[in-house]
């Protein structure tokens, strides 16, 4: 029998591989047919999540009635309510309609204001319409989702799922219908989340530039509409930076270095108006109901006198600062204080765990019951002034009486720590989509716990507020979580069925 050369084996070799490829040709990427029939299923659905949950579409509107934040935006607009007195604080209900007024001389600088805008007219402006104007710009973010999260597979377009599904709790989308800058935060919460769930599709070419334009676009719409919005803009920015491969990585530096340039300098533009205008008010509220109901006996280290450890828990509204022990020296050095306050903190871990605990838990009440939800009337009687509830937390009595009696109140704690436990599996080399969904299931939850984080800036005052954009986080995590278990156990299930099965000795 003939030998066989050794120089003829590589030629054998790549012989055999040819005529396996040639008999076995790689999957083709989907049909564009079908991305866009995909892009177009995520558009539909959430512009059906909208406006069902916001009444648009049946015409009993759900919206979010003014606690005296709304001044901030629509007179910065040139608005004013059409209301008998002028204003829309604390009327009982959402006032619609607003009529041409002059612009306030140093408005809030806040991207909503600029879509308000956009819907206001010669003769004013309706909320609903600006309803409408979001939920065509929500749609629009899921159709460019749909059709990148497609681009190696229809069945990746399941990761958008999540995102989508808490966009059908009105306690979310009822805020677009109202003169708040939470709207906004939403949207970019919103686009940051599906330009995620399209990166770990692994996205090449012009659809790749697309979803690193969906992380763009929403951490600088983030860092725009709030600065204690601006953990979502650290996500997008470590989103664009760890999406490159090989040879997109370049792409991804720069987008990610362009994110944090330009988010930094707008949350350096809304901190500083926020100084001069709420620095003494936040930094009162910090103090009184987080610093000293925190850590008891912390006054001295604060520069405040004793007496002032008597009034923790008394947030700046709605009795204000007289009477209150050492409120002068807040008032007078507000920045001094509020390191002071940052040091103790530091110094005192689990402090500061305490306090990330109660921001968690109160993203429960994401319902935000103190503000009314249906369309004000004439003679609507109006909300009592001077009553507090415990989402406020101007009293540290009715807050902890809110937090002990709300429903499941370790749920948001259990899905974020449990996002980043299956974040940190999903980092696992692998292509699955279970393993997709736990690095999604991770980067929401770490925005979520950021969110949370943020929140703390001004204390305890109006936490359930402060953290509902956080508690939009806790959802998306676990409908994410949900999405990655199902995957995982359908993946195993399927190499039971596919591993070849040894024969008997």
């Amino acid at each position: 029998m003939r030998e066989t050369r050794s120089d003829t084996l590589p030629v054998m070799d790549a012989l055999i591989a040819f005529r396996a490829r040639a008999k076995c040709p790689p999957p083709e990427r989907p049909r564009r047919i079908v991305r866009a029939a995909a892009a177009f299923a995520a558009a539909i659905f959430t512009l059906a999540a909208i406006l069902i949950s916001t009444g648009l579409a049946t015409g009993t509107v759900v919206g979010a009635a003014d606690n005296g934040d709304g001044s901030r935006l629509y007179c910065g607009a040139g608005l004013a309510p059409a209301t008998p007195g002028g204003n829309s604080a604390w009327l009982g209900g959402v006032v619609l309609h607003f009529v041409p007024a002059a612009r306030c001389p140093d408005p809030y600088p806040s991207l909503a204001q600029v879509l308000l805008d956009v819907v206001g007219t010669g003769s004013g402006a309706d909320l609903r319409v600006l309803g409408a104007l979001y939920a065509l710009v929500f749609t629009a973010v899921a159709a460019c989702a749909g059709w990148v999260a497609t681009s190696r597979g229809v069945r990746r377009a399941v990761l958008l799922v999540p995102v989508i599904m808490p966009l059908w709790d009105s306690a979310f989308t009822r805020m677009l219908i109202s003169t708040f800058s939470e709207p906004v935060g939403l949207l970019a919460a919103f686009t940051v989340a599906c330009g995620i769930a399209a990166a770990v599709t692994r996205p090449v070419g012009w659809d790749r530039a697309l979803m690193l334009g969906l992380l763009a676009v929403g951490a600088i719409g983030a860092a725009w509409a709030k600065p204690a919005y601006a953990p979502l803009a650290l996500v997008a920015a470590a989103a664009a930076a760890l999406s490159g491969g090989r040879r997109a990585w370049r792409a991804s530096v720069a987008t990610a270095a362009g994110i944090g340039v330009v988010s930094g300098a707008l949350f350096i533009h809304l901190s500083s108006l926020q100084t001069r205008h709420y620095a003494a008010i936040n930094s009162h509220n910090l103090v009184y109901t987080l610093a000293l109901t925190e850590m008891p006996g912390s006054a001295p280290a604060l520069g405040l006198p004793a007496a002032a450890q008597n009034a923790a828990g008394r947030a700046y509204y709605p009795a204000g600062p007289e009477g209150v022990p050492g409120a002068d020296v807040v008032a007078a050095a507000p920045g001094a204080v509020r390191n002071r306050v940052l040091v103790e903190l530091a110094e005192h871990p689990a402090a500061m765990v305490r306090a990330l605990s109660v921001a968690v838990q109160a993203t429960a009440g994401r319902e935000l019951s103190y503000l009314p939800s249906r369309a004000w009337s004439p003679g609507m009687s109006p909300t009592p002034l001077g009553q507090t509830t415990g989402e406020q937390a101007a009293d540290a009595a009715q807050l902890r009486t809110w937090l002990a009696g709300l429903p499941a109140p370790w749920w948001p704690g259990t899905v974020l720590i449990a996002g980043c436990v299956v974040g940190l599996v999903g980092l696992r080399r692998g292509h699955t989509l279970g393993l997709r969904a736990a690095r999604l299931a991770g980067a929401t939850a770490v925005a979520g716990l950021g969110l949370s984080a943020a929140a703390l800036a001004d204390g305890y005052f109006e936490i359930a507020k402060h953290v509902w954009l956080a508690a939009y986080m806790v959802d998306v995590t676990a409908w994410v979580l949900v999405v990655a278990g199902a995957a995982g156990v359908w993946t195993m299930c399927r190499r039971a069925r596919t591993s070849p099965v040894r024969p008997q000795e």
